[in-house]
Protein backbone atom coordinates (compact mmCIF):
# COMPACT_ATOMS: atom_id res chain seq x y z
CA UNK A 1 0.00 0.00 0.00
CA UNK A 2 1.57 3.51 -1.17
CA UNK A 3 1.43 5.78 1.92
CA UNK A 4 -0.55 9.17 1.98
CA UNK A 5 3.03 11.15 1.93
CA UNK A 6 4.42 9.44 -0.86
CA UNK A 7 1.18 10.16 -2.89
CA UNK A 8 1.38 13.80 -1.83
CA UNK A 9 4.87 13.74 -3.36
CA UNK A 10 3.77 11.85 -6.45
CA UNK A 11 1.35 15.33 -6.90
CA UNK A 12 4.09 17.82 -6.13
CA UNK A 13 6.15 16.25 -8.51
CA UNK A 14 3.51 16.69 -11.12
CA UNK A 15 2.59 20.52 -10.37
CA UNK A 16 6.41 20.70 -10.43
CA UNK A 17 6.56 19.00 -13.90
CA UNK A 18 3.31 21.54 -15.04
CA UNK A 19 5.54 24.45 -13.67
CA UNK A 20 8.55 23.28 -15.74
CA UNK A 21 6.58 22.98 -18.80
CA UNK A 22 3.94 25.72 -18.72
CA UNK A 23 5.12 27.93 -15.95
CA UNK A 24 1.59 27.47 -14.43
CA UNK A 25 0.50 30.02 -11.82
CA UNK A 26 1.16 28.45 -8.18
CA UNK A 27 -2.77 28.96 -6.92
CA UNK A 28 -3.67 26.72 -10.04
CA UNK A 29 -1.14 23.86 -9.50
CA UNK A 30 -1.83 23.83 -5.85
CA UNK A 31 -5.78 23.55 -6.94
CA UNK A 32 -4.88 21.03 -9.30
CA UNK A 33 -2.92 18.48 -7.87
CA UNK A 34 -3.27 19.21 -4.34
CA UNK A 35 -7.17 19.83 -3.62
CA UNK A 36 -7.56 15.91 -3.00
CA UNK A 37 -5.98 16.68 0.46
CA UNK A 38 -7.72 20.04 1.49
CA UNK A 39 -9.84 17.89 3.78
CA UNK A 40 -6.71 16.78 5.90
CA UNK A 41 -4.73 20.38 6.62
CA UNK A 42 -1.71 18.65 7.85
CA UNK A 43 -1.20 16.63 4.84
CA UNK A 44 -2.12 19.52 2.64
CA UNK A 45 0.14 22.07 4.22
CA UNK A 46 2.68 19.49 3.71
CA UNK A 47 2.35 19.14 -0.15
CA UNK A 48 1.70 22.98 -0.30
CA UNK A 49 5.38 23.93 1.87
CA UNK A 50 6.75 21.20 -0.28
CA UNK A 51 6.08 22.74 -3.81
CA UNK A 52 6.55 26.02 -3.07
CA UNK A 53 9.75 25.47 -1.30
CA UNK A 54 11.01 23.76 -4.18
CA UNK A 55 9.98 26.43 -6.69
CA UNK A 56 11.33 29.07 -4.32
CA UNK A 57 14.81 27.33 -3.84
CA UNK A 58 15.18 25.93 -7.21
CA UNK A 59 18.40 28.21 -8.39
CA UNK A 60 19.65 26.71 -5.09
CA UNK A 61 19.15 23.42 -5.85
CA UNK A 62 19.76 23.55 -9.97
CA UNK A 63 23.53 25.12 -8.59
CA UNK A 64 23.53 21.62 -6.35
CA UNK A 65 23.02 19.53 -8.76
CA UNK A 66 25.29 20.81 -11.53
CA UNK A 67 28.28 20.90 -9.37
CA UNK A 68 27.26 16.90 -8.29
CA UNK A 69 26.99 16.14 -12.49
CA UNK A 70 29.93 17.72 -13.82
CA UNK A 71 30.45 15.34 -16.36
CA UNK A 72 26.79 15.13 -17.46
CA UNK A 73 24.71 18.30 -18.97
CA UNK A 74 21.76 19.23 -16.82
CA UNK A 75 20.18 19.94 -19.84
CA UNK A 76 20.26 16.14 -20.70
CA UNK A 77 19.04 14.58 -17.66
CA UNK A 78 15.15 13.70 -17.45
CA UNK A 79 13.05 16.31 -16.21
CA UNK A 80 11.35 14.17 -13.91
CA UNK A 81 14.95 13.06 -12.29
CA UNK A 82 15.91 17.14 -11.89
CA UNK A 83 12.51 17.65 -10.21
CA UNK A 84 12.66 14.70 -8.18
CA UNK A 85 16.15 16.09 -7.21
CA UNK A 86 15.19 19.34 -6.61
CA UNK A 87 12.64 18.15 -4.28
CA UNK A 88 14.90 15.55 -2.77
CA UNK A 89 17.36 18.58 -1.53
CA UNK A 90 14.07 20.66 -0.94
CA UNK A 91 13.22 18.09 2.30
CA UNK A 92 16.60 17.40 3.25
CA UNK A 93 17.54 20.66 3.70
CA UNK A 94 14.15 22.65 4.66
CA UNK A 95 11.56 19.65 6.51
CA UNK A 96 13.53 19.09 9.16
CA UNK A 97 11.28 16.77 10.70
CA UNK A 98 11.62 14.11 8.22
CA UNK A 99 14.58 11.85 8.52
CA UNK A 100 17.28 11.78 5.32
CA UNK A 101 16.86 8.06 4.65
CA UNK A 102 12.96 8.89 4.24
CA UNK A 103 13.69 12.04 1.60
CA UNK A 104 16.16 9.60 -0.42
CA UNK A 105 14.06 6.58 -0.44
CA UNK A 106 11.05 8.15 -1.36
CA UNK A 107 12.62 10.15 -4.47
CA UNK A 108 13.93 6.86 -5.22
CA UNK A 109 10.69 4.88 -5.48
CA UNK A 110 8.97 7.65 -7.13
CA UNK A 111 11.63 7.12 -9.86
CA UNK A 112 11.38 4.22 -10.12
CA UNK A 113 7.32 4.58 -11.02
CA UNK A 114 7.51 7.62 -13.06
CA UNK A 115 11.19 7.74 -14.86
CA UNK A 116 13.50 5.31 -16.31
CA UNK A 117 15.06 2.04 -15.28
CA UNK A 118 18.48 3.75 -13.97
CA UNK A 119 16.54 7.12 -12.35
CA UNK A 120 16.39 5.74 -9.08
CA UNK A 121 20.52 4.99 -8.92
CA UNK A 122 20.98 7.67 -10.88
CA UNK A 123 18.88 10.28 -7.88
CA UNK A 124 19.96 8.30 -4.79
CA UNK A 125 23.65 8.76 -5.90
CA UNK A 126 23.41 12.51 -6.36
CA UNK A 127 21.25 13.02 -3.09
CA UNK A 128 23.37 10.53 -1.23
CA UNK A 129 26.36 12.95 -2.25
CA UNK A 130 24.65 16.21 -1.35
CA UNK A 131 23.33 14.26 1.97
CA UNK A 132 27.43 14.00 2.77
CA UNK A 133 28.10 17.80 1.79
CA UNK A 134 25.28 19.29 3.60
CA UNK A 135 25.93 17.18 6.80
CA UNK A 136 30.17 18.15 6.27
CA UNK A 137 29.10 21.81 6.05
CA UNK A 138 26.95 21.86 9.06
CA UNK A 139 23.82 22.75 7.09
CA UNK A 140 22.07 19.50 7.90
CA UNK A 141 19.76 19.99 10.55
CA UNK A 142 16.85 17.75 11.71
CA UNK A 143 14.84 17.80 14.56
CA UNK A 144 12.21 15.17 16.48
CA UNK A 145 11.35 12.32 14.05
CA UNK A 146 14.39 13.61 11.57
CA UNK A 147 16.54 12.89 13.83
CA UNK A 148 16.16 9.09 13.78
CA UNK A 149 19.38 8.33 11.44
CA UNK A 150 20.93 11.67 11.92
CA UNK A 151 24.56 11.02 13.97
CA UNK A 152 25.25 13.11 16.77
CA UNK A 153 28.88 13.70 15.65
CA UNK A 154 27.05 15.70 12.80
CA UNK A 155 24.29 17.97 14.85
CA UNK A 156 25.23 22.00 14.63
CA UNK A 157 27.05 23.62 17.50
CA UNK A 158 24.91 25.68 19.48
CA UNK A 159 27.32 26.09 22.67
CA UNK A 160 29.31 29.12 20.82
Amino acid sequence: MTSKRRIIRERVMQALYAYEISQQPLDSLIERNLSEFQDNKHDFDFGKRLLKSAIEHKPEFENNLKEKTQHWEVSRLAIIDKILIQMGMCELLYFDDIPPKVSINEMIEIAKKFSTDGSGKFINGILDAFLIEIKNTGQLYKTGRGKIDFSQNNKPDNSA
